[in-house]
């Protein structure tokens, strides 16, 4: 007859909360572990990706307003023809 370890091993672990908490616990220490492991940008750096960033979210901007006023121009026309 086989032997139930399904109760023994429940008995052992602890109360499922008890079991969150520590995995909280393991996480935030591994990503503290991790977080000193990276290499961070300098200021100077930083502003210029900061610059770089802005510029091209300006430009998308500007590109997606000239595409959407063309398309509202030759929609108009179609509406128009019809």
């Amino acid at each position: 007859m086989a032997k139930n370890t399904k109760s023994k091993d429940a008995a052992k672990r602890p109360f499922f909360l008890v079991r969150w908490f520590i995995a909280i616990k393991d996480y935030i220490a591994g990503s503290i572990k991790e977080l000193k492991k990276v290499t961070w940008p300098t200021r100077k750096e930083l502003i210029k990706s900061t610059w770089v960033v802005l510029i091209l979210v300006l430009i998308i901007a500007a590109l997606t307003f000239g595409f959407d006023t063309l398309f509202d121009i030759i929609t108009g026309w179609a509406y128009d023809l019809v």
